[in-house]
């Protein structure tokens, strides 16, 4: 993954497949821009139709795929180990296994 930190600080990784940029200085700004990049799709939604539809749950899916995995792989093992929280750690990883189903089912 190309990884890019620009004049202002902030870190930017390479686009991916959906043709966004994660931004942010660190993991907990680029998945709190994440959420933010999801709820505006999901406010976009209601009023798309046909090419302009699939084109956002595209965005999502993609969005949402990388998002999750971030999650998984920086978050949930700090809650587990550094946090002493495994048991919130394994109610999460349950969450987002439910949540990887839905994104695919969202074609």
């Amino acid at each position: 993954m190309d990884t890019r930190t620009g004049s202002t600080g902030v870190t930017t990784l390479g686009s991916n497949a959906i043709g966004s940029d994660a931004i942010g200085s660190d993991a907990i700004e680029i998945l709190l821009n994440d959420h933010r990049a999801v709820q505006g799709i999901l406010d976009q939604l209601p009023n798309a139709i046909g090419p302009q539809r699939e084109e956002l749950m595209e965005r999502l899916k993609g969005l949402l795929t990388i998002h999750n995995a971030s999650e998984e792989n920086l978050v949930y093992p700090a809650i587990r180990e550094l946090a002493k929280r495994p048991m919130h750690a394994g109610q999460l990883y349950h969450q987002q296994d439910e949540a990887k189903v839905v994104v695919w089912e969202l074609t």
